[in-house]
């Protein structure tokens, strides 16, 4: 019988463990080597014209590709004035650690980053420079850089050039008589060509849409910008917070009942403050309801005109502040119910327009569980809607069931969530809009900056 040999069947597996080792030390380098990384900006949203001092949205669509990372990767983009190189603003959204496990090892993640930027106060052609980064950690692993147009105009520019032309071409009577008809007749045509023809001159210079190029930089004419339009609407107020305004698409809607589902946090507190200042410069009455003691009487303090602070705390507060109406507590609904209206009429000339705050709704929750929750809530929605009231409410999802949570949360016609995630290592809060009833809104994650909240 053939018997096989044994020193040729040892070489081969002693061959074949060194190649297996050899490739294990080759995949093992590959993985802790530094990352390959490329990013490239795919394509940049913005409107091609915006008027003085008007709020724009700048989305940044990058694609990243990537060799596997380990640590937790961020992209990030800066608006910067191509005439003074300042970063006039910046943003960011997380990517987290990217994961391959095929050949050839590389992933190509896709990211949009919204900026919101204001024009300048006098028309001009803006070049703005966006440059994007993508971080591992706290390492810069790719970059790239574009050069975009925006063309800055003066507000009603086309009325105000016919009216100083027709103001220009208006003579004495004795002249228009010398004239005659015929003369009055000629006046009015060549000033219908005139208007015309420059009509004509700016229609073409809106449509030219050629891409140049400057040094390395690409100027990209901007394309139709179908990002949501920030320009505010008149079925809408600011929230004072330029880069929650782009993501709304102009501000939040009058009329609605919106909920802020946020954990405990500045952020949170610091928004609802930029909200209230807001209202209030716009001439709304603000109502704010709660059971918390130091911010009903911090926010009373803050805002004496127009304010209005209505709290199971009222007895506890300093009788000099007058902006202050007492409520019964969350323990008996019907009693708050009463308490809340009668404290309304007590209310002096307040404004059309009416801002609710709901502070104390996690609390109502807690004693009173989802079911009755949701009930009492329905009808207090609907009777506060009727009164023409805009309702902001804010809800703690750790106090509660998720389950418990949604069956309050379906009541709303808007949602507005804030979460913790970490970034270039370190916790930070965002906020996502994740309902708005038949509103277009940018679904993009909003770093939450305290600098500009406060």
């Amino acid at each position: 019988m053939f018997k096989l040999r044994a020193e040729p069947l040892l070489a081969f597996l002693i061959f074949a463990l060194v190649m297996l080792g050899a490739a294990g030390q080759s995949w093992i380098w590959y993985t802790n080597a530094a990352p390959i990384c490329q990013v490239q900006i795919a394509e940049v949203d913005h409107p091609s014209t915006v008027q003085v001092n008007q709020t724009l949205s700048i989305s940044t669509h990058l694609m990243i590709t990537c060799s596997p990372i380990n640590q937790n990767v961020v992209a990030r983009v800066d608006v910067i004035s191509n005439e003074t190189g300042q970063t006039i603003t910046s943003n960011s959204t997380g990517i987290g650690v990217i994961e391959v496990n095929n050949p050839p090892y590389i992933k190509i993640v896709n990211a949009t980053v919204l900026n919101a930027v204001r024009a300048p106060s006098e028309g001009v052609n803006w070049r703005l420079q966006i440059h994007a980064w993508v971080f591992a950690g706290t390492s810069v692993i790719a970059s790239v850089t574009r050069l975009i147009l925006v063309q800055v105009v003066e507000p009603q520019v086309t009325s105000t050039t016919s009216t100083e032309l027709t103001q220009n071409s208006t003579t004495p009577s004795s002249t228009l008589t010398n004239f005659g008809f015929v003369g009055l007749i000629g006046l009015v045509v060549a000033l219908a060509l005139l208007s015309s023809l420059m009509i004509l001159m700016r229609q073409r210079k809106q449509k030219s849409a050629t891409a140049k190029t400057v040094g390395r930089l690409q100027v990209e004419q901007p394309k139709s910008a179908e990002a949501v339009s920030d320009a505010a609407t008149t079925d809408s107020f600011s929230t004072g917070y330029l880069e929650l305004d782009s993501l709304l698409g102009g501000g939040l809607p009058y009329g609605y009942a919106i909920l802020l589902v946020s954990p405990p946090c500045d952020e949170r507190d610091l928004l609802f403050r930029k909200i209230i200042e807001s209202s209030l410069s716009l001439g709304n009455s603000v109502f704010f309801i709660s059971r918390d003691l130091g911010k009903s009487q911090d926010l009373a303090r803050k805002y004496a005109s127009n304010f209005y602070v209505l709290t199971t705390q009222a007895d506890k507060i300093a009788p000099s502040l007058n902006n202050i109406s007492k409520i019964s507590s969350v323990l008996n609904l019907n009693d708050l119910n009463i308490s809340f209206n009668s404290a309304l009429d007590a209310t002096p000339n307040p404004s059309k327009r009416k801002i609710l705050i709901i502070d104390l709704l996690s609390d109502v929750l807690l004693e009173h569980k989802a079911l009755t929750t949701r009930k009492w809530l329905d009808d207090f929605i609907a009777r506060r809607k009727s009164e023409g009231f805009t309702i902001l409410a804010t809800l703690n999802p750790l106090i509660s069931s998720a389950q418990e949570n949604q069956t309050i949360i379906d009541l709303f016609d808007g949602v507005l969530d804030i979460y913790e995630k970490e970034l270039q290592g370190r916790s930070r809060r965002v906020l996502i809009v994740k309902k708005m009833y038949e509103r277009k809104y940018m679904e993009a994650e909003l770093v939450l900056d305290k600098d500009k909240l406060f």
